[in-house]
């Protein structure tokens, strides 16, 4: 009657303890599966970190080396902005440039965040520009041994070569950080002296986005580490208490079982075991499949049970297989694709910064000539911005340059041949055209397919204009130096005639029949002289009766003058009221107005109108013009006609000496090159503005003056003065020597001749008690008037000295008068001239007076003005 209940026990616990033994093995097979996946994790953990390394140093080699290139770049353009500099003021010392805000701001620039540039002298190695005023004048080269890999580099451009590299600097912290140095020369040298341009920075500061994003690589490699330790640590656990209560379970189980059943349960244990270990065929037993009670059931079940067993874990092997196959490849494509991503977005970030601080214009293309991008620069420059034009044509090229530039985008677009530093112009938004230097290239997308182009436009506005002032300044300078000579040797000759006519003169009266010739050919000189002063003008030769005058009287005066004359000519004034005055001769600032009045009246033959304007300007509001104007205040004369006008051609030549448009014997062509001449002697500004049939307008920049108004300068007629004293004529021309010896003797004058500097000292060295007085040539080979001047004073310090030069009185000569030159007289000169000159020199000797000033050293004593 208790055997049912018995069958029904035993029932129950053996299905209680198979279930039991299947859940350990699943949570045995699981265990195995979480450790491969712990040990696949930490190994993709270890990829990430090594991978985001190599990008990092990647990324901070490119950097450095486009930091290497920037300052370099720095050195350079600061190196040409100073050669123009020194170009534009050949004269200035660097004392003098020191004092020029613009040359400091050229040669002080920024590089980077920490840099900067600096000049220094080479080979003494003095810095004369540098941002540490202690620096300043000092010898640097006490660094040599404190800095040595500072001093590789500069010790290596003392001769003036070019030379780069890094040195280890010493913060004010002491911490010592790398820095990278450019040294480039200065093509033009300041007063015989090599100028060396220096540019310095950090180069950790190129690097420094890299370090942030290393930084961040790791924080991100270490917090995925820290999150996987902490998951396996709490898995093992659990696991680990799992195991051991399963452990438990199935030894307490068994044991029971094996007091309770002893021998069939332990082969029906045996038989367990087997399968566990994967045994699925049940022999050896067969007695017990052939029990009839719940052992040989049991036994029967497990029989049928390990059949089924073995089907299932033959699945379940499979499956268990091609899963870990297909998570393995899923793990490793999802690392793959996860990497890939993060390096894309780097450099996508990279790329867009090094874009958006480009000082060029960028604008990418698709294959159809649409913008896809344009740079932050492009929008600064042109001033379209990014929604304006994505996804449309940009139609900014001029008729005149769309061939050359359409054979560019095809040849690029079809070819895939880069081209670069074609110069050319474009138009922007405000319809300015500028120009520019464009270099463009196509890119091709990942499977190497053409997908569009890329296009970088530097402005070289800037460039071309200063590249245009230089060339402008030098095509004028030397021919003003040019005409500056030519009027030296004619002013030579004019003084042979006048002195040939004067001896001729001097012995005949009016009456003669030759007298009336004579006087001709003297005022052909005097129209020779006048054709020089236009030269010397022109070649700027200086200023001679400078006083402080209002420039809206003398407008008025000749503008008046010159209407009596071509009274067809209507005259419009708009003159400021309360006009600054300007230091000026009056009588030079005459001379450009009627040149340019004259000018005004030959493109208005009929009728017309003259336009006069004066106000008062700053060098801000003179912009656009040929030149770059020196920080000050000026006067502005507007001259403005209603003529014809002129074209662009005709325009850059007019201001050239011996350049016009009047038909033959109506001109020399000196009118506006004079007047270029005379407007530069006073520190001025002249340019042109005209187009053909619009008339033509001059405008005339003088500085202002500080000084209160002086007076008119007087003009006397003069009459001839006779001497017995004993005068030293010194000049390299025999023919203009002989001339002037004439004139002198014919004051009564004992005369001593010698042709160069070397026999006038060895006359004067054996004749000083009774010389009285040195007339002196200025220009002459071998030994010049300056050397010859100096040495008789060694002689004689109380020498009375007059110096004679077909140039004017500024120059060379005024260092000779500021060292106690007694008089100056311009060539040529005539007897009434050179007996007043010799008389009023010998006066201010005897009154103790040393010399005169050589500001009225130039005015001819005849009254009329040196040739300006």
């Amino acid at each position: 009657m208790k055997k049912p209940s018995s069958s029904r026990s035993l029932r129950k616990q053996f299905q209680r303890d198979y279930f039991i033994i299947s859940v350990i093995l699943v949570l045995f097979f699981f265990a195995l599966l979480i450790g491969g996946a712990t040990l696949t994790r930490k190994h993709m953990t270890g990829l990430i970190a090594q991978s985001t390394r190599a990008l990092n140093t990647d990324a901070e080699k490119n950097l450095q080396a486009l930091g290497e290139k920037i300052i370099q770049a720095k050195a350079g353009d600061v190196a040409r902005q100073i050669e123009i500099y020194f170009r534009m003021n050949p004269l200035m010392t660097i004392e003098e440039m020191l004092q020029d805000p613009y040359f400091k701001s050229i040669s002080l620039q920024k590089v980077g965040t920490a840099g900067y540039t600096a000049v220094y002298e080479a080979p003494s190695c003095i810095f004369r520009v540098h941002p540490d005023p202690e620096t300043l004048n000092r010898d640097m080269s006490y660094l040599k041994d404190k800095l040595p890999s500072w001093w590789k580099i500069v010790g290596a451009t003392l001769e003036g070569k070019e030379a780069s590299g890094y040195y280890n600097w010493i913060d004010p912290d002491n911490q010592t950080r790398k820095k990278y140095m450019t040294v480039m020369p200065i093509a033009i040298p300041l007063n015989g002296q090599t100028m060396m341009v220096a540019a310095t920075s950090y180069i950790d500061e190129f690097s420094a986005p890299v370090k942030l994003m290393e930084t961040k690589a790791q924080n991100i490699v270490r917090s995925y580490r820290q999150y996987v330790t902490r998951q396996g640590i709490v898995f093992c656990i659990i696991a680990a208490m799992i195991s051991l209560v399963a452990f438990y379970g199935v030894y307490r189980l068994g044991t029971r079982a094996s007091l309770k059943y002893i021998l069939p349960i332990m082969q029906l244990a045996d038989i367990t075991k087997d399968l566990g270990r994967g045994k699925w065929e049940i022999s050896g037993h067969e007695y017990i499949l052939e029990r009839k009670d719940e052992i040989g059931t049991l036994a029967k079940a497990l029989d049928r049970m390990s059949n089924q067993l073995k089907i299932l874990f033959s699945n379940i092997e499979k499956r268990v297989l091609e899963l870990h196959t297909v998570q393995k490849a899923l793990k490793e494509s999802e690392e793959h694709y996860r990497t890939l991503y993060e390096e894309s977005r780097r450099a996508e970030e990279l790329y867009q910064s090094l874009i958006n601080s480009s000082a060029d214009a960028i604008a990418i293309y698709d294959l159809e000539s649409r913008i896809k991008y344009i740079s932050p620069t492009f929008t600064k420059i042109f001033g379209w911005t990014q929604e304006e034009l994505v996804g449309k044509p940009l139609h900014f090229t001029p008729e005149s340059e769309q061939p050359k530039t359409n054979e560019i985008a095809r040849n690029v677009i079809q070819n895939g041949i880069p081209f670069q530093g074609f110069e050319t112009q474009r138009i922007t938004k405000n319809d300015q055209l500028i120009d520019i230097s464009l270099s463009t290239s196509r890119y091709d997308d990942h499977k190497g397919n053409p997908a569009g182009v890329l296009v970088i436009l530097r402005d070289i506005s800037e460039k071309k204009q200063i590249e245009a002032q230089l060339q402008h300044i030098e095509r004028m300078e030397a021919i003003g130096t040019l005409a500056g000579g030519i009027a030296h040797d004619f002013n030579n000759l004019l003084m042979v005639i006048q002195g040939n006519i004067t001896k001729i003169q001097y012995d005949i009266t009016p009456e003669h029949p030759n007298y009336k010739d004579l006087t001709h050919i003297e005022k052909q000189v005097e129209r020779g002289a006048s054709l020089t002063r236009q030269l010397l003008g022109y070649a700027r030769k200086g200023q001679y009766e400078v006083c402080t005058v209002n420039l809206n009287l003398i407008i008025r005066e000749n503008a008046q003058t010159f209407w009596r004359t071509r009274k067809n000519i209507s005259i419009h004034y708009d003159l400021s009221e309360n006009l600054s005055l300007v230091d000026a001769d009056a009588s030079q600032i005459e001379q450009v107005l009627m040149n340019l009045f004259i000018n005004a009246s030959d493109v208005m033959p009929e009728s017309g109108t003259l336009f006069l304007t004066t106000r008062n300007v700053t060098q801000e509001e003179m912009v656009n013009k040929p030149y770059i104007p020196k920080s000050s205040n000026y006067v502005l004369l507007e001259v403005k006609d209603t003529g014809t006008g002129m074209d662009q051609k005709t325009m850059e030549k007019i201001f050239n000496p011996f350049f016009t448009t009047k038909e033959m014997g109506r001109g020399t062509g000196l009118g506006l090159a004079s007047a270029y001449g005379i407007i530069k002697a006073h520190d001025g500004y002249i340019d042109v503005t005209s187009q053909k049939g619009t008339g033509t307008t001059f405008h005339i920049y003088l500085p202002i003056s500080k000084k209160s108004p002086g007076p008119t300068p007087d003009t006397r007629v003069q009459t001839i003065f006779h001497g017995t004293e004993t005068i030293l004529l010194v000049d390299d021309e025999p023919i203009v020597l002989e001339a002037g010896a004439d004139m002198l003797d014919l004051l009564g004058y004992t005369v001593l001749t010698a042709e160069n500097g070397k026999k006038a000292i060895d006359i004067y060295q054996n004749n000083k008690d009774r010389i009285d007085l040195v007339l002196l040539d200025m220009i002459m080979p071998d030994m010049g008037g300056g050397i010859v001047f100096d040495r008789l004073r060694e002689i004689n310090p109380d020498v009375c000295i007059i110096l004679s030069s077909g140039y004017s009185v500024e120059g060379k000569a005024t260092d000779i008068m500021n060292r106690g030159c007694n008089g100056f007289i311009q060539k040529p000169y005539t007897i009434e001239a050179i007996s007043k000159k010799i008389k009023s020199t010998m006066n201010r000797r005897m009154d103790g007076i040393c010399h005169e000033d050589h500001e009225s050293a130039g005015k001819n004593e005849t009254g009329k003005g040196i040739m300006a």
